[in-house]
């Protein structure tokens, strides 16, 4: 299973990075059994393809590697795909969080542990895993707070796993 941090041309990737001041801009959850990729698009919502499809349209920046079973890996995808299929992507909270991040940027304020204008029933890329939390921290070891938290974020919060290593994309082996 693969955690992949990416970027690409658009200016709302850009407007992303620069917001957060981090070097990627959106998350795709990867599995290896199935060989899906699964994301939140901006117009699109929850989408399932595979990794040549997905990655047509970003460069990895980061790639994170979990050390799971093929049955774990099944899990996840079936919570994750249970959890969001047909589901819209979060507009309402993606300007929240800009709104936050030029706070951020322009006057110094706080990040708030909570996006006031979430659509509970919408996700935006990092949001594809809500729902599945108690299942990663299982899996991973580690708890994750998904609330107003950034690709970056994520990565860094994967980073603590014991069973979560940086890996190459595409793999070497």
């Amino acid at each position: 299973m693969r955690f992949l941090f990416t970027k690409n041309g658009k200016i709302g990737s850009k407007l992303i990075r620069w917001g957060s001041g981090e070097d990627c801009s959106h998350f795709i959850l990867g599995l290896d059994s199935p060989n899906k990729v699964l994301e939140s698009r901006l117009g699109l919502g929850f989408t399932e393809d595979d990794y040549a499809g997905a990655l047509a349209r970003n460069t990895v920046v980061h790639c994170l590697e979990a050390r799971v079973t093929p049955e774990q890996s099944q899990r996840l995808y079936a919570s994750v795909y249970s959890h969001c299929a047909g589901k819209k992507y979060d507009e309402n909270g993606l300007l929240w969080w800009a709104a936050v991040c030029l706070g951020r940027k322009l006057f110094g304020l706080p990040v708030p542990a909570r996006n006031q204008w979430e659509d509970k029933g919408r996700f935006y890329c990092v949001e594809i895993l809500k729902g599945s939390e108690r299942l990663l921290h299982e899996m991973l070891g580690v708890p994750l707070a998904l609330d107003m938290l950034t690709p970056g974020g994520l990565y860094r919060a994967l980073l603590a796993s014991p069973v979560v290593v940086e890996s190459k994309y595409p793999p070497t082996e």
